[in-house]
């Protein structure tokens, strides 16, 4: 065998090793359960928000859900805001902060691309208004007149 053939032997079989190697790691760091990522407070808001959502979304309350992560710097700056618009619109509407780690289902169902997305739902659970990004307290509130919530 040539030497120039012995070196493309080597190379390839590395390469497929090290395709082998970071196949394995992606696959075993993206199949982490979300306990380990999140921790048991990611995991009581998922089973929070889904409660809510089967008991409220379905006749009582329309609701602003925002799906995001502590991680997102933008998710983070809206965490204020949807605290003051849930002290607000207490009785008048549901506002509930969705961690799309600890609720993938949820991030799933309403084709989540990019965090924070805010979602306004109506009372019976129909999805009437959603926004991408940032969105500050003026714009939901503008939403909330729309939907006939003072």
């Amino acid at each position: 065998m040539s030497k120039s053939l012995k070196l493309i032997i080597m190379v390839t079989i590395l390469v497929l090793l090290s395709g082998v190697y970071l196949f394995k790691n992606v696959n075993s760091l993206t199949n982490q359960p979300t306990e380990q990522k999140q921790g048991s407070a990611g995991i009581e808001n998922a089973q929070k928000v889904k409660g809510r959502l089967e008991q409220d979304s379905a006749g009582n309350l329309p609701m602003l859900m925002e799906l995001g992560s502590d991680t997102c710097e933008p998710c983070r700056m809206m965490k204020p805001i949807l605290e003051e618009l849930k002290k607000d619109y207490e009785g008048k509407a549901l506002v509930e902060n969705v961690d799309i780690y600890a609720n993938r289902d949820l991030a799933v169902k309403y084709r989540i691309r990019v965090i924070p997305t805010q979602i306004f739902l109506d009372s019976s659970g129909e999805v009437v208004f959603r926004h991408e990004g940032y969105m500050p307290k003026e714009d939901i509130i503008e939403i909330f007149k729309e939907m006939g919530i003072e």
